[in-house]
């Protein structure tokens, strides 16, 4: 983001949020560390990709609250283990 408007729109956009897609320019993800914001980033272009596939073959319905919070329920134990076995993946070359 090269405007300073466009910049504080996204930041009052993400609020509270864990990530934001912005249109161009990728996306940003927020963590308590930069590992489990990396791993958050990670999850998020998997969840991109899955989305993409399966729109490829029609129509894809949105999470519901109840599978958004299911997540957020768990997300404190999950995005340390992915962290961890990321740094794995990239010492194991």
């Amino acid at each position: 983001m090269r405007a300073r408007p466009l910049a504080d729109a996204a930041a009052a956009t993400l609020g509270e949020g864990a990530g934001l897609l912005l249109r161009g320019n990728g996306a940003a993800t927020t963590a308590t560390s930069p590992g489990l914001a990396v791993a958050r980033m990670w999850l998020l272009s998997a969840a991109c990709q899955a989305w993409l596939s399966a729109a490829a073959s029609g129509p894809v319905r949105a999470l519901t609250d109840a599978e958004i919070d299911a997540w957020r329920a768990v997300e404190g134990d999950l995005l340390p283990r992915l962290w961890r076995h990321l740094r794995r993946e990239v010492a194991a070359g």
